[in-house]
């Protein structure tokens, strides 16, 4: 139901549906394995830096585990259709 267009749906109002969705389900981010190394507090503009890179790093297990979750629907939502058409072939 989710990955369907629904009825005068903009594109930009289903990318939205689709990522609150994912936002409402996913509680668990990947992990990338990306490790940020420790930063002497003393070095003022590289612990700036730092977090930057740590925010940046979260995004991407973000965009990750949602590239993971719409493949993994998408292809149950396909499957879903593939089998509801065949009972419907079988039917006719």
């Amino acid at each position: 139901m989710y990955f369907k267009g629904l009825n005068d749906e903009t594109r930009e109002d289903f990318e939205d549906r689709i990522r609150d969705a994912f936002n409402m389900y996913v509680e668990t981010q990947i992990d990338s394995g990306i490790e940020v190394p420790e930063v002497p507090s003393s070095c003022a503009t590289s612990v700036e830096v730092a977090i930057d890179l740590v925010d940046a790093i979260t995004l991407i297990e973000n965009e990750e585990t949602f590239l993971i979750w719409l493949n993994v629907n998408l292809e149950a939502c396909c499957d879903g259709l593939l089998e509801d058409t065949n009972e419907y072939i079988e039917e006719s």
